[in-house]
């Protein structure tokens, strides 16, 4: 019986260590797609600087898509657009209601993250959704769009500046 027991203990550490010697897979591979070994840390300084290159390499026209393309989900469903140019009193406030004039100017905003600081927000646009409304402040060089998010500043494309223009007149 004292044998029986030996080999049983024998056999059950011998299952025991096996299970445990299988292969480990590592979380992180410190090796990237660049050949480059480095920390997460220092992988994600050399994506995002990867990235401002790239960025700074587009010429005049060139778009960078947002994540998920955040302009169509941000002005998704809007009802109304109303501007207000800045200094204006409310009552010289334009309203749009015509869903094809609200698809128009929603389709030319195709958004491209700024760094600029400084803006002359000369017009407040409201885009009034089912869901609640997005503010922005619009300029030729920038929108700054404040939503329940938080606010963003992102080039004004010309063709939507343009329009803004247009309908002021």
């Amino acid at each position: 019986m004292k044998t029986t027991n030996k080999t049983l203990i024998a056999a059950l550490a011998g299952m025991a260590l096996f299970s445990f010697a299988g292969p480990v897979q590592a979380q992180y591979n410190a090796v990237g797609d660049d050949g480059i070994a480095a920390s997460p840390k220092v992988r994600q300084m050399l994506t995002e600087n990867k990235s401002r290159a790239e960025a700074e390499s587009l010429k005049p026209g060139d778009a960078i898509a947002i994540a998920a393309d955040q302009s169509k989900d941000i002005f998704l469903d809007v009802r109304q657009i109303v501007f207000l140019k800045k200094g204006e009193p409310q009552k010289n406030q334009i309203v749009i209601n015509d869903p094809g004039k609200i698809k128009q100017l929603v389709d030319l905003l195709h958004l491209v993250k700024s760094e600029r600081l400084v803006c002359d927000m000369a017009w407040q646009v409201t885009f009034i959704k089912k869901t609640g409304s997005v503010e922005t402040f619009v300029c030729k060089g920038c929108i700054e769009i404040h939503d329940k998010n938080g606010s963003e500043r992102f080039q004004t494309p010309p063709e939507f500046y343009k329009l803004v223009q247009h309908i002021a007149e």
